[in-house]
């Protein structure tokens, strides 16, 4: 019998709104490059939730995934201060890794014209 592990991995980037003066969030997956729009953020419930990715890989490799960060789990979290954190979930067979950025909620920029 043959265990197929997949490693799945995606990082978080913060792009502007076109036409607006906001910025929001995608997930990158890197396997294909393709963007996730995070506009949730997560649920503002608990730390390391995705409910978007969770729905990218049900879509694209229909795996049935809870991503909210369980450590009892064996979920681990390295946080490089200011920079990222990396959210690593092990989950059967597959193993989920999200590069996360610390997240801005608002920014002022100022330019003479």
């Amino acid at each position: 019998m043959f265990l197929f592990m997949a490693t799945h991995s995606f990082r978080v980037e913060e792009r502007p709104v076109p036409f607006s003066h906001f910025h929001g969030w995608v997930a990158v997956d890197e396997s294909t490059g393709q963007t996730i729009p995070l506009p949730d953020g997560g649920n503002g419930e608990y730390l390391g939730c995705y409910p978007e990715i969770e729905g990218h890989l049900k879509t694209t490799a229909n795996l049935s995934v809870d991503l909210s960060y369980a450590s009892r789990l064996g979920d681990t979290l390295e946080i490089e201060q200011g920079i990222h954190a990396t959210f690593t979930y092990q989950r059967g067979n597959d193993k989920i890794i999200i590069r996360d950025i610390p997240r801005k909620v608002w920014s002022v920029t100022v330019s003479r014209t």
